[in-house]
C-alpha cells in the first residue's frame, strides 16, 4: 500500500495471528517495556518511504513486477527485536524495531538490496509523535539486537 501522505510504502497485510506473536515476543524478551504514551506499528514492513523513490528504477520495477503482476508472496524472516533508546540523553528503552529478511518466492534468494533503504524492517513500537520513518535512524544507533526466528508470507501492495 503506498500513503504518500505518511510517506511509507508497505504491506498492509502482516496476518493477525503474526502480530500476536510480535506482541508476545516482545512481552517475553523485553518484559519491563513501557508501552504507555507510544505508538504500534507491527501492521506493515516497511519497503521504502516515498521521498528515496528516485533511488531504484530496478527496485520498484522488482516488486511491481514480482508482487503485483503476477501476485507472488513475500517470505518474511523476522531476524531481530531492537531495543533503542531514542535519546543520547536518556537511556531508557523507548523504541522498539524488528529486523526482517525478505525472500524471493521464485529463487529462494535474499531480496533485502530491493528494498530502497537496505533495511526492511518492522517500525514495532515508537513514543506518540515519533513518526515512523524515524526508525531507519533508530537502528543506526547503539542496541543490543535480541535474535528472533518469527517468519510469514504476505502479498505486497505498492
Amino acid at each position: 500500500l503506498c500513503d504518500w501522505s505518511s510517506d511509507v510504502c508497505s504491506s498492509d497485510l502482516v496476518p493477525d495471528e503474526v502480530k500476536e506473536l510480535l506482541r508476545a515476543f516482545i512481552g517475553k524478551h523485553v518484559p519491563d517495556f513501557d508501552f504507555e504514551n507510544k505508538k504500534e506499528f507491527i501492521h506493515h514492513v516497511t519497503l521504502m518511504f516515498s521521498g528515496d523513490q528516485s533511488k531504484s528504477i530496478e527496485s520498484a520495477q522488482f516488486w511491481y513486477e514480482k508482487c503485483l503482476l503476477r501476485g507472488k508472496s513475500i517470505k518474511v524472516q523476522v531476524t531481530e527485536l531492537c531495543p533503542i533508546a531514542s535519546s543520547d540523553k536518556d537511556a531508557t528503552i523507548n523504541c522498539l524495531v524488528f529486523t526482517v529478511n525478505l525472500i524471493d518466492p521464485d529463487t529462494d534468494e535474499c531480496v533485502n538490496h530491493m528494498v530502497w533503504s537496505g533495511a526492511p524492517h518492522i517500525t514495532g513500537i515508537l513514543p506518540n509523535g515519533m513518526p515512523p520513518a524515524k526508525s531507519l535512524e533508530l537502528l543506526k544507533r547503539d542496541y543490543v539486537p535480541i535474535p528472533c526466528d518469527i517468519e510469514f508470507y504476505y502479498y505486497i501492495e505498492l
